[in-house]
């Protein structure tokens, strides 16, 4: 294969979120499609150079042939992402003035926070940075995303209804992410795997709620930031490290220990709602 219609075929699929395998294979079926075509051209008497000029003039350019199979392989995805990105900016801004001018007292921090996550997200769905692997970052991002924005849910019912549907978008395109647009290595496990990631995301999911919970209630009682307050980070930890063991487990075919493994975060996260329950219902009847 020749220089400029292997440039070109890689220009294509940077602006493509496919696993390496997906990558693969594009990468083999759109650079016979050219060949074939310089080939084509090669019968009409031009030079081979000449012949692979025309083909690639006459395949398209590869930002809007890119950006074509981007959109036909995760249909919707870029143009939901920039929306959540715009309708998240402006939510943070209007919170930030709704607490500096009706409650006098704004956080800075969050809106730097939100502000941060959100232009990602843009920059993502715009594919300002097509050559990285979009699927981890958007996903880490949306995490976050969902993260920080369920600080909005604290506020008034209004306030507290936009950051309710931003959050549940964030949590959804996760789902979408993970288990629709991921393409599975391993064929032979590949229900299965999904069902891990489903299980993982809702584990995900709860531990982070439970983190925020007990972050605000403790920082309700407290006048400042304690460094025991990271340890409310352990349970967020313990399930990233599970996650990815029990992935790596999966692939290797090892689906005995990845079971063992993937009880880990189930029984804290039991553990944890147990203890709280405990609480609630003797501390109510000591009280």
């Amino acid at each position: 294969m020749t220089t400029s219609i292997k440039s070109h075929v890689e220009k294509i699929l940077e602006r493509i979120d496919g696993s390496k395998k997906e990558k693969e294979d594009l990468y083999e079926e759109l650079s016979i499609h050219l060949q074939l075509s310089s080939e084509d051209w090669m019968k009409s008497g031009i030079s081979k150079e000449e012949a692979e000029k025309r083909a690639i003039e006459d395949f398209g350019k590869s930002d809007i042939i890119g950006s074509q199979l981007q959109e036909a392989m995760y249909p919707l995805r870029k143009i939901i992402l920039i929306l959540l990105a715009s309708l998240s900016l402006v939510y943070a801004y209007t919170i930030y003035l709704f607490e500096l001018f009706v409650e006098g007292d704004a956080h800075f921090l969050w809106l730097f926070s939100s502000v941060g996550i959100s232009s990602l997200l843009l920059l993502i769905a715009l594919q300002v940075f097509p050559s990285i692997d979009r699927k981890s970052v958007v996903n880490s991002a949306l995490i976050l995303h969902a993260f920080i924005f369920s600080f909005g849910i604290a506020h008034s019912t209004i306030l507290a209804a936009g950051a309710w549907v931003l959050v549940l978008t964030s949590i959804i395109l996760i789902y979408r992410t993970t288990v629709i647009d991921y393409q599975f290595k391993q064929a032979k496990y590949k229900k299965l795997i999904k069902r891990f990631h489903l299980f993982n995301i809702s584990i995900g999911i709860m531990i982070i709620g439970m983190t925020l919970f007990f972050l605000w209630a403790f920082l309700l009682f407290s006048e400042s930031f304690q460094a025991t307050m990271l340890l409310f980070l352990l349970p967020l930890t313990v399930w990233i490290v599970a996650y990815y063991w029990q992935m790596n487990l999966l692939y290797k075919e090892k689906v005995k220990s990845a079971i063992v493994i993937s009880l880990l975060p189930f029984l804290m996260v039991a553990s944890i709602i147990v203890f709280y329950v405990f609480n609630v219902v003797f501390g109510g009847m000591a009280s």
